[in-house]
This record gives structure tokens, sequence and C-alpha cells, in this order.
């Protein structure tokens, strides 16, 4: 008889924004993805393209759901396909990391990209969470 698997098929939600200006005109498309895989007591969320104020409210509502599972003790977001982010996506990290602190849930940001080094050195999130810049053994994607 075959055990319980430990890795859990990926979730994928992709969100996009169309901005259309008052004068018609069609702004650029915000757009994130963001999977989520778990692999035992170990959930993982990536992130692609742009975290804007437009997709917080659902990064962080599907960020606070995975460390509110009873099953995950560690937790990794790897940001090395995301674009951008603004003020409003870091806070939302801020957030979520301390709340994971709280229940006991070890959280690490993975391989952010240059422009988001720049973003997390400037709101001082890299000196009060633990981020790993560079993982070059690590598997591209989830």
């Amino acid at each position: 008889m075959e055990g319980p698997s430990l890795k859990c098929p990926l979730t994928t939600l992709r969100l996009s924004l169309d901005v259309v200006l008052s004068n018609g005109n069609q702004a650029h498309a915000s757009e994130l993805e963001i999977a989520v895989q778990r692999y035992g007591d170990t959930g993982s969320m990536s992130l692609t393209g742009d975290l804007d104020d437009a997709q917080t409210e659902i990064f962080a509502a599907r960020l606070g759901e995975l460390i509110q599972e009873s099953t995950i003790r560690n937790l990794t977001l790897d940001m090395q396909d995301l674009r951008s982010i603004d003020p409003a996506g870091l806070n939302v990290i801020r957030s979520v990391w301390e709340a994971a602190d709280h229940s006991g849930v070890e959280a690490i940001l993975l391989r952010a990209s240059y422009e988001l080094r720049f973003a997390l050195e400037e709101s001082g999130l890299d000196r009060v969470l633990p981020v790993v810049y560079e993982c070059p053994d690590a598997a591209r994607g989830l």
C-alpha cells in the first residue's frame, strides 16, 4: 500500500488589470501570476509579473491562507520572476511575515530580482526578513 503523497498539485492564479485612460487609450496592463505548491510541511509561492496596488488584496489573501494552513511550518516566497513591487506589496509581505512568525511558520524570501533587491533594501525589509538573493541549485519556477 502506498503512503500519502507529499506533493500537492500546483495551484495557479493569474490576475490582470487593464487600465483605460480618460482619453480612451489603454495603459500598460498590470498582471500578476501566483503559483502555490505544498510539499509536506512546506508551502511555496512563486510570483510572476507585477505586484502593485491592484493585486495586493488577492496576494495578501492567498499568502495569508497559506500560512494559516495547519500543516504549513515553512514558507518560501520565490520572487525571481516578479518584475516590480510597490509599497503596498512590500507592506503585505511585512505584515504576513509578522503573522507567520507569530504562528510559528518559518518564512523566507527567495531569488529576488535585481529590481526587487533595490525595493527591499530601500524599504528596509532586507534587514528584518530572511532574504536569499541567489539559489543556484534551486529549480527555476515551481
